[in-house]
């Protein structure tokens, strides 16, 4: 029989409080099949606290004597007692003795019949790219150096806020697949911009063209027609170049009101399922109807 002194645990959740046991080596920490408790040890109380640790000098004497091995944690209250000194017992920890045992049966030789043919090293697996999208209905672009020289740039902002108009514009019966593919698109975002530059595409028209890929789809409708941020706002100052006022202030006043609020018209115009182009063109009839305001002549 293996004897060895280790600690059993007792206590309670998040509260635990050790007895150092002399038990056999095959026994389960808890079991309770102990030979005799010599000592305790409660990891609760402070480094400095005396009653941290407790030992039984004379019983830890006399097991060791008969040939009692520590576990790591008693050797080291052992040591700090002055009860034995440092590799004493050649204690070394269960990893550092498996590592080493490893090393050992790596070196040892083989002879010529025992040696198995040489395997090839194992490949790693190289990381899968993500697809990119390939929608079915590509603008027709010129595909020169004029071209590349010449296209217009936009910036992310403006791309990205192209992308979320065009699911704006298309209606979902199901609106968890809509979700589901506006977080699939905006993810991939970075990877349908550099396929449109590798292939000389205009960034602005192959996102416009992700809105036919959509109406493909079954359960999909168009809600309204597609229109850029650009566009509206351009739509609105023809607007307001279109009429005077007798106080130059006060359609100073009323234009920058409206641009300041531009995003709340556009989702008002979403919330009812208005045509955002004809409801900004409507705002021409309601300036009219105010006091001062006249039609500017055309030519």
């Amino acid at each position: 029989m293996a004897t060895v002194i280790r600690l059993a645990r007792y206590g309670a959740k998040k509260r635990p409080y050790y007895h150092i046991v002399v038990t056999d080596s095959r026994n389960a920490r808890n079991s309770g099949n102990v030979l005799e408790v010599v000592g305790k040890y409660n990891p609760m109380l402070a480094k400095d606290d005396e009653k941290r640790v407790i030992l039984k000098i004379d019983e830890l004497k006399a097991w060791l004597a008969k040939g009692a091995k520590p576990s790591d944690r008693v050797y080291k209250f052992m040591v700090n007692a002055g009860l034995a000194l440092q590799n004493q017992f050649q204690h070394k920890p269960k990893r550092i003795y498996q590592a080493k045992k490893h090393n050992k049966r790596q070196k040892t030789k083989l002879t010529s019949w025992q040696k198995s043919p040489k395997k090839k090293p194992l490949q790693r697996p190289q990381p899968r790219q993500p697809q990119r999208h390939q929608p079915k209905h590509l603008p027709k672009q010129l595909r020169s150096n004029n071209y590349m020289q010449n296209r217009p740039k936009y910036s992310d902002l403006e791309l990205k806020h192209a992308l979320s108009d065009v699911f704006a514009s298309v209606y979902f019966v199901n609106k968890r697949v809509k979700n589901k593919l506006s977080d699939s698109y905006f993810l991939n975002f970075d990877n349908l911009i550099a396929y449109a530059r590798e292939n000389h595409i205009d960034e602005m028209q192959y996102i416009r063209s992700i809105q036919q890929d959509l109406l493909t789809m079954p359960q999909t409708y168009l809600a309204r027609p597609f229109y850029t941020k650009y566009e509206l706002k351009r739509a609105m100052t023809n607007v307001f170049n279109s009429v005077y006022f007798d106080d130059p202030f006060a359609k100073i006043n009323i234009r920058d009101s409206y641009f300041l609020n531009f995003d709340s018209v556009i989702n008002y115009a979403q919330k009812h399922r208005i045509d955002p182009m004809n409801h900004i063109n409507g705002i021409r009839d309601m300036l009219l109807e105010l006091p001062g305001c006249h039609e500017r002549a055309q030519g």
